[in-house]
């Protein structure tokens, strides 16, 4: 592992963000507080997790995402990003 960048996302209510396929970066988000919707898209298939307060998620390299806020309030998470 050659870095790693942490970063706190507050998507809003009804609110989503969608991140481009990340060549040699692998993400771990750490859900504080709130619910939502992870979206996972693949060349052949689509993939939804539900994701509740204090949860964590990996994603690996190379795959498209998005965080859906499906809650009441914000949806609170913090991104680990490990560049391989």
């Amino acid at each position: 592992m050659e870095m790693m960048n942490c970063e706190r996302i507050t998507i809003p209510e009804e609110g989503k963000r969608t991140l481009d396929k990340t060549d040699r970066l692998e993400m771990i988000y750490y859900v504080a507080s709130g619910d939502g919707l992870l979206v996972i898209d693949a060349p052949d298939a689509q993939w939804k997790y539900p994701l509740q307060s204090q949860t964590a998620i990996w994603i690996p390299e190379n795959t498209q995402h998005e965080l859906q806020n499906s809650g009441i309030g914000n949806l609170e998470c913090i991104c680990f990003a490990c560049e391989l």
